[in-house]
C-alpha cells in the first residue's frame, strides 16, 4: 500500500472514532508514527483529507447504485433496491 492511501485510511478511522472535528493533523501524524511534514507532503491540509474520503464514499455509493440498477427487472424493482442500499448506508 502507498503511503499516501495509507494516511488517507488511517486518518478515515480517526475521523471515524473520535469526529472530524477532534482530530487533528497531528493526531493523525501521532497515530501513524510520523511527522506532520511528512503528511503535508502529501496532502495540503486537513480540509483536503476530508474532501477525499467524503469524495471516494460518494463514488464507492454511485457504483453500488449502479450495479443495483443493473439488477433491477423494472423500475419498481429499481426503487426497491435503491431503498435497501440506502438503508444500509445508513446503519
Amino acid at each position: 500500500m502507498e503511503l499516501k492511501e495509507h494516511i488517507l485510511i488511517e486518518a478515515d478511522k480517526l475521523f471515524c472514532q473520535y469526529g472530524i472535528k477532534s482530530v487533528t493533523m497531528d493526531d493523525i501524524a501521532k497515530h501513524l508514527g510520523m511527522s506532520k511534514k511528512t503528511i503535508y507532503l502529501h496532502y495540503k491540509d486537513k480540509d483536503e483529507l476530508v474532501y477525499l474520503l467524503i469524495k471516494n464514499r460518494m463514488e464507492t455509493q454511485v457504483c453500488i447504485m449502479d450495479e443495483g440498477s443493473a439488477r433491477a427487472t423494472n423500475a419498481l424493482d429499481e426503487v426497491f433496491i435503491a431503498v435497501t442500499q440506502m438503508e444500509s448506508m445508513l446503519s
